[in-house]
């Protein structure tokens, strides 16, 4: 797997991509109604009239924010079933899935993007359909595809595959609010990395286990 071509995202040093980049950074770590469009601005070095040659208004660069993502987020998903349908075997999968380069450098902003998205579900309704219909439904059905591949193949006994995809969906999720907290400089507990391991091979166990 050392010469996976990680996918590439949309993301450049231009003046409204930096809007956006940090917009979203605020956004996921303090809460949307928490930033102001100064915050934005001085995290950015830039006049307000700056970002309202982009933007109307802090509404405005949310929206966007989440229609980038959405963009990406559905670029995401299609290289990964693409390398998984080329995958032969159940840790071809999990490794595709658990890929340290996408996890760590490839998608910053895609990591505070999720993150995002599930602190503002339960305040914004726009956000709330990106976590169910994307973040979950999407997610869950897409995994769950690439698993019944396996089983069609005969790697893997047939299971219930939706269920494990729920699964590994809310264990990445976890990770990612992990992954957040060592982006600013906070020390993961030993027990947490280990929970993350043994997730991971309970996955392994649970498509495995006839």
């Amino acid at each position: 797997m050392a010469d996976r071509e990680i996918p590439k995202f949309e993301y450049d040093s231009k003046v409204k991509n930096k809007i956006r980049d940090t917009a979203t950074e605020l956004f996921a770590t303090r809460g949307y109604g928490a930033v102001s469009i100064k915050d934005i601005t001085d995290a950015c070095k830039i006049k307000k009239s700056a970002l309202y040659n982009y933007y109307q208004g802090k509404e405005a660069l949310f929206n966007d924010i989440l229609q980038r993502f959405e963009k990406n987020y559905h670029h995401l998903i299609t290289w990964l079933t693409e390398e998984n349908s080329k995958a032969e075997t159940l840790d071809e999968v999990l490794d595709n899935m658990y890929c340290n380069e996408l996890m760590t450098t490839a998608d910053i902003i895609g990591r505070y993007s999720i993150a995002l998205v599930m602190k503002e579900q339960h305040s914004n309704a726009r956000a709330k359909q990106f976590f169910y219909e994307l973040l979950v439904n999407y997610s869950i059905e897409r995994m769950a595809l690439m698993y019944d591949n396996l089983v069609e193949k005969g790697q893997i006994p047939p299971t219930n595959t939706k269920a494990v995809a729920r699964i590994t969906l809310f264990h990445f999720l976890a990770m990612n609010d992990f992954y957040i907290h060592e982006l600013r400089g906070e020390k993961l507990p030993p027990d947490i990395i280990q929970m993350s391991i043994e997730m991971k091979d309970l996955i392994k166990h649970s498509l495995t286990a006839a």
